[in-house]
This record gives C-alpha cells, structure tokens and sequence, in this order.
C-alpha cells in the first residue's frame, strides 16, 4: 500500500516549492523530480484555489440566472426544476441554497425595482390615499406576473415557519415610500396611528390576501386586485379621517 504527500522542500530561487514523495510500507520514495513533473509554487496552489472559489460562484450565479428564468415564466419553481436548468444536480443546488425561500430571495433581486422607483409615476402626488392605491396595484400586478415563485415561496413558509424570516417582504417597502414622503403634510397623524396604518396595509397589500380571493372566493384576478386597492385606499382614508389627539392609537408594531 502506498500514499502520496505533498511536501515543502527548499527553493535555490528564494521561494517555497513543494514535491510529491510516495510512502510506502517499506519505507517511502520520491515521485517524479520537478523537472519531470514541475514544482508546485504556493502561487500555483492560490491560483488552483482562486480557481475553484471562481466555479462556485459561476456555478451560484448560473442558479440564481436558472431560477429567474423559471419567475419570469410564471410557472412554479422547484429546486429540481432549477437544477435542471443550471445543469446541475439538485444536491449542488443545495450547497449554495439550504431552501428554496432563500434561493428565490436571491434570484427577486434582481427582478424588483426600488419602492422609489416602482413609485416614479406618483412621486409628484401628496395625497397618500392616492399613493397607497397605486402601491397595492403595483404589488399585486407583480405578484401575478410572479406567480409560481410567489406561491412557492408561501407554501414553503407555511408548512415551514422557521423560514419566515427569509421571505421577501417587498410590500413594506413600498407601503413606507407610499406614506413616509408626505407624513409631514398630515400633521394631525401621530406617530402610532402611522404605525398602525402602516399594519393594517400589511394585511391587504398582500400576495396572501390576493390568492385568498382568487382560490376561495373564486373571482377572477383583476376583479381581486381592484378589491384590495379600494380596501388599501379605503383604511387609509379612514386612518386620516380619525388621526389627531382623539384618534385610537393602540399599536401592535410589526416584527420586519
């Protein structure tokens, strides 16, 4: 029986070489010289390295590009269906990606736009009733473009809530670029009756609430959307309609 190892050994040119020495049970006995097979410089085992973090991140990377492509086509995405095409084996999947929440947390990034720029179109408008409208339909619309990863991805949570944390949670952003740029125009609204506009919103610019009404309710998708737009507006106008000294302020703050 015999076993190879890499040894350090003096270099005449002033830096480390290594060589390959075999041993054996009788004793041990040295590969092929350097000249024969070459020194292996520690700046060639960086580069054998570099090399390899470079094919991980390829390999991520192509991943992430695979489950992108499936959120585009609005089908539902599987790790097995991502793996197949990436190329990969779905354990290599997993390596790079412990769930598929987290993978299509990744892979959304690069497909949602900032909650100022999804608001680009109202920017200008200082009525928040207004903005928190087009907010919810700009979320919702989007959720139906998406809609295989973004059932996936609830499904996933339900059945296991210890990967809550990592869903996406694109409908605060926006909820708080919808309110925030024009709190100063609504003096009379304090501190905690935003905080719990900001909850109730949460419950109704909502992909859940969205799937609630299509599979349960059975109405068709733009009849969904248009319900929990005037829902949004509707608590919202409520919410200014009540602020001020006298308005009910009790909080129950979101965990983000």
């Amino acid at each position: 029986m015999a076993c190879a190892f890499l040894m350090r050994v003096d270099s005449h040119q002033g830096t480390d070489a290594f060589r390959f020495v075999q041993v054996h049970s009788h004793g041990e006995s040295e590969l092929p010289s350097s000249s024969e097979v070459g020194e292996v410089t520690p700046r060639q085992a960086d580069g054998a390295s570099s090399g390899r973090d470079n094919q991980k991140l390829r390999t991520r990377l192509a991943i992430v590009e695979a489950c992108r492509e499936l959120i585009r086509s609005g089908r539902v995405v599987t790790m097995p269906e991502v793996a197949r095409r990436a190329l990969i084996s779905e354990a290599t999947a997993y390596r790079h990606f412990p769930d598929l929440v987290s993978l299509v947390k990744e892979a959304l990034g690069g497909l949602w736009p900032s909650p100022a720029e999804a608001l680009e179109p109202v920017k200008g408008s200082h009525d928040p009733v207004e903005r928190i409208g087009f907010a919810c339909e700009f979320l919702l619309r989007r959720v139906l473009a998406y809609e295989g990863s973004t059932r996936a991805v609830i499904a996933a949570t339900v059945s296991r809530p210890d990967q809550s944390p990592n869903r996406p949670g694109f409908r605060f952003g926006l909820i708080d670029e919808a309110l925030d740029p024009v709190t100063s125009d609504l003096p009379d609204l304090s501190t905690d009756q935003l905080a719990q506009l900001k909850l109730d919103l949460a419950a109704v610019v909502s992909a859940d609430a969205l799937f609630s009404l299509i599979d349960l309710c059975r109405v068709s998708a733009d009849e969904a959307v248009a319900s929990l737009v005037r829902t949004a507006r509707t608590i919202t106008q409520a919410a200014l309609q009540r602020s001020g000294p006298g308005g009910d302020a009790r909080i129950v703050a979101p965990a983000r």
